[in-house]
Order: structure tokens, then C-alpha cells, then sequence
């Protein structure tokens, strides 16, 4: 069966092409990339056996450390492609707490649409056990705010998503953005040392960043430009799966006390070439380049700046670089290690006590901490990272980073009113931060304001097109509010199918199926969420949820308790 890579063969009725990418059925053809292909045939040629994610991130991803979310989109993506239901799966089923199945029959056959000849290895099955879809992975357990919670970072969201195509059902992130509009693709990371690709991944998020306070130029959300990252495709495909008229793509080369940075701005219409620039500095003068790439596209793409975006420009500070490499390497393994990132920041502040991004990436971190339950004293906690996340605005109160860390505080603090305010300041300063529209989204649906809510998820999807299941949850979330059930289920089963890991979806899906009638399915989310998490029952939730509208909260609660849940 490893000649499967090589050469097309069927999964059930599926005609495999791994050399093109292609799945064809009758007439259906769809293109998958090539991660996605690449992990497609490593189960067919293990076809019948359960594979551990661990042989999955060793064996495709070449040992390469990527998050829990990298493995599972990927997986939901060929369920996508497949057409394949994670619930009742014919194709690929998980197995709680042990990894993937490939359950339908792989072979070599004439005919897709009988299976006679076929040399087939272990079992098809077209209806396999629900238990399938018990949910697997980090809980956190608070209304919404899941993806905030991963990331001990200001910064856009590190969890890898590998090519995540959008899944909104009505399509909203694939109207076109006005022009002019870029996308920055990942820098590659030519140093020779797998270690520093913390390095040339922060260098093109900041360089996003800074591009996102632009008023008058659409940046596509690190999220979504990142899913490009080790791909082949073109800058022509990508312009168009994107809807930008421009892409940003380089490289970076560190060496001793030397950095070697390229950049090319290209015609996403044609790939044609419009300047390209190539940068040999010291490491200290890292910030000069990321501000003199940012200046070539504002000149290039004729970028009409205010007179508050001239001025910040003309502002900008430069940091330490020692204390910038910690931040850096923080931000890499926030989603993973919290501790370690902690102390990363806390030593990037002793060097440099100006680097405003460091506190409120240490406030967040704190947050965190306090939350999932990593601290004996969490009030305390979270009232130091109020401190810290204050004093990031203190020094830098226009860097929609900071603001942002403020918010998250706020957050979950319940400071509502205080947190909203920080958000609208950070959009304000930089109105392509994808990431403050859905955290601003998530306030606005806890205050009962679902309409100002689903107005800033579809700005938020429209920058980042390739966006995480939390979209499509807080989108859910607002349809419920709004009595809008169909609408609500169609987004919630979207964001469960993504993350099955997460509570708050689960529950305003079994609140929107009770609306419908459907309390079968309600009643088999509920048994679901007890066999995973018999503590949870609405006192608990009670305690620890943010819902402020108290019509809504008493709703949601009616229809839970109807759907079976405990006291």
C-alpha cells in the first residue's frame, strides 16, 4: 500500500488522485492541498486501524511540533471533501482519547461504483457507532472566549490551522474585499535551524500588524494567511481564494548577530513582480526593516495615510532586541506551555521595561492561568494581571495589541462595559484586527446586543476568511439570542464539528435543537457533555458563565434543563 502516494486509487466510491489532489466522484471533482492529500493516503495505507495523533504528527508533519487544532482541521477538511459526517462517519471516524480510523474499504478498482476486483483492506462501513463524536481535546470551561484563552499572546492567534477553509454556511467571508488589499503569506525561515522558526513567523506577524492600522488598505488576518505556510500554491490562487489584490511574500535568514530579510510585493491578478528588496542588518536593526518593508507597500499600492497614521509612523520605538526575541519565543509556546511563556515575558521585561506588547502578553498569560486552574490564588492573579495589562496601555495606549490585552482582563473579570470600550479603542486604531472584532463580538452577545454582535463577526470573517470554529460559535450564539434557530444550528454544528472539545458550543446547540423540536438530538448533546464532563450542570455553569441579558440567560437555562441537564 505505500505505492498509494504514487498512483490514484478509490476510498469507498472515491477516486483518489494524490499526484493532482483531486477527489473525483461522477461529477463531482475537489482539490484538496497537498497536507491534506498527504495525511488522506497515510490512513488509507493504514486502512481498518486506529492511528494515534502522535504517529499522525510524525508521521506527516515530520515531527514537526503543531497544535491539537493543526491535526484536526486537517481531518475536517477531508470530512469536508469526502462528504462525510463526523457524527455517523463513512469515511474517517475519530476515536476518543486514541486518534483516527479510516473505516471505508481502500483499493484498486475499474469501477468506483462496484466493488467487484477490489483489493480491498479491512472493512466498509456506512453507519458507524454516534460514540464517535465524543469530543477530545483543552476545555475551557466559561462562556465563548475559547481561542482567546489558547493564546498567552496580544498578538493574533498562534494555533496553526492548517489550510482551514472558510465553513460558513452562507458564505460571508468570500465577498470581495475593496481594494487595495494584501495578504502577507509566512516568511520562510532560511536560517537551517527548524528552532528559529518562532523568529521569521513573528517577523511577518508584525509586519501584519502594523499593516492592520491602516484605514485605507484591507490586511488579510494572520490566521488565514498563515494556513499558506509549507504550501505549493500559487500567489494567483491564493489572491483569488482570498479576495486581495496583493501578496507580501519573503524570507528570513538569521545568523550570529545578522538577519538577512527579502520581501516581494506582488500582482495577485497576474504574479507579476512589482518591487522586491532584500535587507542585510544587524539583528538590533530588525524593527527598521519591518517599518521600511511596511513603507514600500504604503508607497507602492499608494496608500492614502491619515494624519494620526503619519505621526505613528513617524513614532515608531525601538525595543531591545534580547527582550524582542523572548516576546517572540513567548508568543510561540503560549498555546502550549503557559508557565514557560510566563517566565519568557517576565525576563523580556526585566531587559527592556518599555516593551508594552511583553505586559500585556504576561496579563493574558496570567489570565490564563487563573482560568483553566494552573494557580491556588487566581483572584490574586488576575487582579496582578489587571496591573500588568493597565501598564501595557500606560506605555503604549495606540497599540491595538495592548488595548486588546486590556479587554481580555476586562473580560473576564466581567468588567463588561470596560472591556467593550478597549476593544472598540483597539478596531478603532487598527480596523483590519480580526481578532478585536470577535472578542468585541463575544462582549456585545454576553450584553444582549446580538445584531452590533453578528455586524462585527462578519467584518472579523471578511478579514480573516480562513477563520476558527469561535467565529462560527459566537455567530451561533447570536442567532439564539435572536430566536433565529435554523440559523443558529447551522453555524453551532459547523463550530462542534471543528472543535468538539468545546462546552459553550454544545450548549447553545442543545439550546437551538430544543427550539426546533429536536430534542432527541438535544438529549445526545447533553449525554455527550455528562460522559465527558460530569461536574458540569447548571449551577456550575451558572457560577462561571457571563451571560448578562438575563432573558437570554433564562432561555438558554429552560432549554437545557428540558434537554436533560443536572442541576
Amino acid at each position: 500500500m505505500d505505492s498509494l502516494s504514487q498512483k490514484a486509487f478509490f476510498i469507498g466510491d472515491w477516486k483518489v488522485s494524490p499526484t493532482e489532489g483531486l477527489l473525483l466522484r461522477g461529477d463531482d471533482v475537489v482539490h484538496i492541498e497537498p497536507k491534506a492529500m498527504e495525511l488522506l493516503v497515510y490512513l488509507a495505507q493504514r486502512q481498518g486501524e486506529v492511528v494515534a495523533r502522535e504517529d499522525i504528527e510524525k508521521d506527516v508533519w515530520g515531527g514537526t511540533l503543531v497544535s491539537y487544532d493543526s491535526i484536526t482541521s486537517t481531518v475536517i477538511k477531508l470530512r469536508k471533501a469526502l462528504q462525510d459526517n463526523a457524527k455517523e462517519p463513512d469515511y474517517i471516524a475519530t476515536i476518543p482519547k486514541r486518534g483516527y480510523e479510516l473505516i471505508a474499504s481502500v483499493g484498486e478498482q475499474e469501477d468506483p461504483g462496484t466493488h467487484e476486483g477490489t483489493q480491498s483492506i479491512g472493512l466498509q462501513n456506512t453507519n458507524k457507532s454516534t460514540w464517535y463524536f465524543l469530543f477530545a481535546g483543552f476545555l475551557v470551561v466559561a462562556v465563548g472566549v475559547a481561542w482567546f484563552a489558547l493564546s498567552a499572546s496580544v498578538d493574533p492567534v498562534l494555533i496553526d490551522e492548517s489550510n482551514v477553509p472558510p465553513i460558513s454556511k452562507e458564505n460571508i467571508a468570500q465577498q470581495p474585499l475593496e481594494t487595495p488589499s494584501i495578504a502577507v503569506l509566512p516568511f520562510d525561515n532560511m536560517s537551517g535551524d527548524p528552532e528559529q522558526e518562532y523568529f521569521s513567523d513573528g517577523i511577518t506577524e508584525d509586519i501584519i500588524t502594523d499593516l492592520s492600522r491602516l484605514k485605507n488598505l484591507a490586511v488579510i488576518a494572520r490566521n488565514s494567511s498563515f494556513t499558506y505556510k509549507d504550501t505549493t500554491s500559487n500567489v494567483v490562487d491564493i489572491g483569488d481564494d482570498l479576495k486581495v489584490s496583493h501578496v507580501l511574500e519573503g524570507s528570513v535568514r538569521r545568523s550570529g548577530d545578522r538577519v538577512r530579510i527579502t520581501a516581494q510585493l506582488i500582482d495577485a491578478s497576474n504574479g507579476q513582480h512589482i518591487w522586491a528588496e532584500r535587507y542585510d542588518r544587524e539583528l538590533n536593526d530588525v524593527f527598521a526593516v519591518q517599518d521600511e518593508i511596511t513603507e514600500q507597500i504604503v508607497t507602492a499600492l499608494s496608500v492614502q495615510l491619515s494624519s494620526d497614521e503619519e505621526k505613528h509612523r513617524a513614532n515608531n520605538v525601538k525595543h531591545n532586541f534580547e527582550a524582542y526575541d523572548l516576546l517572540l519565543k513567548g508568543r510561540r509556546v503560549a498555546a502550549d506551555d503557559v508557565n514557560n511563556a510566563i517566565a519568557l515575558y517576565k525576563e523580556a521585561i526585566s531587559l527592556d521595561p518599555e516593551l508594552a506588547r511583553a505586559y500585556g502578553s504576561l496579563a493574558i498569560a496570567l489570565t490564563r492561568q487563573a482560568i483553566i486552574g494552573y494557580t491556588d490564588e487566581p483572584v490574586e492573579v488576575q487582579d496582578r494581571a489587571l496591573e500588568l495589562a493597565q501598564k501595557a496601555v500606560s506605555i503604549d495606549p495606540t497599540s491595538p495589541q495592548t488595548l486588546f490585552a486590556l479587554g481580555f482582563v476586562y473580560l473576564w473579570k466581567k468588567q463588561f462595559s470596560e472591556a467593550s470600550e478597549m476593544l472598540e479603542k483597539a478596531i478603532d486604531i487598527a480596523p483590519n484586527y480580526a481578532d478585536g472584532y470577535g472578542l468585541l463580538a463575544l462582549i456585545y452577545n454576553n450584553l444582549g446586543k446580538a445584531d452590533k454582535a453578528i455586524s462585527l463577526i462578519e467584518k472579523g470573517m471578511q478579514i480573516n476568511p480562513h477563520y476558527t470554529f469561535e467565529y462560527s460559535y459566537v455567530l451561533g450564539s447570536a442567532y439564539y439570542a435572536l430566536s433565529e434557530y435554523q440559523k443558529a444550528v447551522n453555524y453551532l454544528e459547523t463550530a462542534i464539528e471543528r472543535n468538539q472539545a468545546h462546552v459553550p458550543t454544545r450548549l447553545y446547540l442543545t439550546a437551538s435543537y430544543v427550539q426546533l423540536g429536536r430534542l432527541d438530538d438535544a438529549e445526545w448533546q447533553i449525554t455527550e457533555l455528562e460522559m465527558r464532563h460530569p461536574s458540569i450542570t447548571l449551577s456550575h455553569w451558572e457560577s462561571v458563565g457571563s451571560i448578562v441579558d438575563g432573558t437570554i440567560k433564562n432561555r438558554l437555562f429552560e432549554d437545557l434543563r428540558t434537554a436533560g441537564m443536572a442541576e
